[in-house]
């Protein structure tokens, strides 16, 4: 019908029909595209709130694992210590024989916590993160989830040391003590005849001794968790706060 009208303007050469029917197109062109992009934003607006509601839960899920981990290391160095001064005075040993073989068995391990990326990672591998338009939230997205893979080198030391402790270990606790310990079994209990047959046992090897302090302080590991930790706890309450909710939401 448009195409009519200016076709008959033309022919009969009438140019304000042509120009009005001509702005009319172009109008119409303009509002449809700007309501094509009306309509993208709405819908990035969209994904962008459910990726942040889910970053932010995934973030609950985080800090959650990273407390655990800080508690383990603050227990495993006291398990550590415990042993230590167990060297020099049985009677630690006799007033709590089930901790103290415990504190052997488990006090080279670290937890490291499970950290979910999952959300993060599908923004990134979908070439998506842009569409969070605050850019120094985006920015702090990026620096939590390289904070990770930075402090995954932990598992390196994790490892070392737990192996050179573990080695150290063999002989101390017998057979039947391990069996109780591995899986984890919180009803196991101990005698006071079992626990300072075990001291002697560590008593008689030095190296596990000297293992000790390197393999049970925790301290670097509790650095690097309060940082992450802290990171997380931050970042979720910039989301919260662009999500419209509070802290404990």
């Amino acid at each position: 019908m448009i195409l009519r009208r200016i076709a008959d303007g033309i022919r009969k050469q009438d140019w304000f029909v042509v120009m009005v029917e001509i702005m009319i197109v172009v109008v119409g062109i303009f509002i449809g595209l700007q309501v094509d992009d009306w309509n993208d934003a709405r819908k990035d607006r969209m994904r962008e709130a459910l990726f942040l509601e889910r970053i932010h839960d995934e973030l609950a899920l985080d800090i959650g694992e990273i407390q655990d981990s800080i508690g383990f290391a603050i227990e495993r160095r006291a398990m550590g210590q415990l042993l230590l001064n167990a060297v020099d005075d049985p009677e630690l040993v006799r007033a709590d024989p089930t901790r103290f073989i415990v504190a052997v068995e488990r006090a080279g391990y670290t937890l490291l916590p499970t950290i979910n990326d999952h959300t993060f990672e599908e923004l990134k591998s979908g070439g998506d993160l842009a569409i969070i338009r605050d850019a120094a939230l985006r920015s702090a997205l990026i620096g939590y989830y390289s904070l990770i893979e930075r402090l995954d080198s932990l598992d390196f030391f994790r490892e070392f040391f737990q192996a050179a402790y573990l080695e150290q270990q063999l002989g101390i606790l017998t057979p039947e003590q391990h069996g109780k310990l591995v899986p984890l079994d919180e009803t196991a209990e101990f005698t006071e005849e079992e626990a300072l047959e075990a001291l002697e046992r560590m008593r008689a090897r030095p190296g596990f001794i000297e293992q000790i302090p390197r393999g049970t302080s925790g301290q670097p590991a509790l650095g690097y968790f309060r940082l992450w930790q802290a990171t997380a706890q931050d970042l979720r309450a910039r989301i919260s706060a662009v999500l419209g909710r509070t802290a404990e939401q």
